[in-house]
């Protein structure tokens, strides 16, 4: 995989948060279905633990390298990673129109 450190982030997330349960979605076209495009950590986490989503990236960004970014959520009692490691191009038109102004 791409360089994510998957054993080292569920442990930090255990050590940290408490978390006792990881579930992993991956996004991969059909025709490069071996290079993911996204990565979606779930994890769990104790209420009563200090959560702080500055802290926590900071943390996170020492185990992912070598991705166009990734972002941290909290959602329905849960933390979840996001790591996007390709964005599709987008075909751009530039409009130049040159005339008097």
């Amino acid at each position: 995989m791409m360089r994510v450190d998957l054993t080292a982030i569920h442990n930090l997330m255990a050590k940290f948060y408490g978390s006792r349960e990881m579930n992993m979605y991956t996004f991969a076209e059909r025709k490069h279905f071996i290079k993911p495009k996204e990565i979606k950590l779930l994890f769990d986490y104790k209420e009563d633990c200090n959560l702080e989503i500055e802290r926590l990236t900071r943390r996170l960004s020492r185990y992912i390298w070598d991705c166009n970014n990734f972002f941290v959520i909290i959602k329905n009692d849960k933390i979840e990673v996001t790591i996007v490691f390709y964005i599709k191009r987008k075909q751009s038109d530039y409009d130049f129109e040159f005339s008097e102004n």
